[in-house]
């Protein structure tokens, strides 16, 4: 090699390493502080369930069928939000994950979306990860709409210290998640609170699909607080 062809190696060499490798909710955050023309739009983050996160998008349960990611993505959109839904891979840290969340919902805040626009949706462990965000980001203004949130081990082992409005969505019939009253009972920065419970017999399967029962009121309480969001006629109950 010529020495003005070694020069040029060693100039790209020093410049790859100067720059840093981008960690996941770094990317989270340049993506959202680039939607400054969304700026007065209601934002959805839609966090998935577990079996999304071990099958990807097209995931199945042999016992609750599909599980709709794309369809219900589509209806949380429908009301005229903005939806951010990143899937989860593998065996993700539900921390970390919050990390994630937290610092896609800080991108959106520092982009000058206000924090009344911006409902997080988690369903079963997107809703554990929900209330671990909810917790680090201490934002009273902020929505939350928990499906299939909460069980023992989330009011004695997780004991989240939620902040914001929170609403609870529960199947009678789900024996994974199921009220959220005590959960939720003495936490200071809770805003509001409050609960659907629901009777489709569906079991843990209700937010594996864009139910009317779950979606119509999860866009309502996202406009309860900030932009209102039209309910389109294939949601209505």
């Amino acid at each position: 090699m010529s020495v003005s062809g070694r020069a040029s190696l060693l100039v790209l060499l020093i410049l790859a390493s100067s720059v840093p490798m981008l960690s996941a909710q770094q990317q989270e955050h340049d993506r959202a502080v680039g939607v400054a023309d969304a700026v007065g739009k209601p934002h959805v983050v839609y966090l998935h369930g577990k079996i999304v996160q071990q099958q990807g998008r097209n995931a199945v349960s042999p016992e609750y069928g599909p599980y709709e990611f794309d369809e219900i993505v589509g209806a949380l959109g429908e009301g005229g939000a903005r939806v951010h839904a990143p899937i989860r891979t593998g065996e993700s840290d539900t921390t970390v994950a919050a990390e994630e969340v937290a610092a896609l919902v800080r991108g959106l805040l520092g982009s000058g979306v206000a924090a009344e626009d911006i409902t997080i949706v988690g369903a079963s462990l997107g809703s554990v990860i929900a209330m671990r965000a909810s917790a680090a980001m201490e934002n009273r203004s902020l929505r939350f709409v928990l499906l299939g949130a909460c069980n023992d081990w989330v009011k004695e082992e997780l004991d989240p210290d939620l902040h914001g409005h929170v609403l609870s969505i529960y199947e009678e019939s789900d024996v994974y998640g199921q009220s959220c009253k005590s959960v939720v009972a003495g936490k200071r920065g809770i805003s509001s609170f409050d609960e659907v419970r629901l009777a489709t017999g569906l079991g843990h399967g209700f937010l594996y699909r864009p139910l009317p029962q779950w979606v119509v009121p999860a866009l309502r309480w996202s406009a309860a607080h900030g932009q209102q969001l039209e309910t389109p006629e294939s949601l209505q109950p």
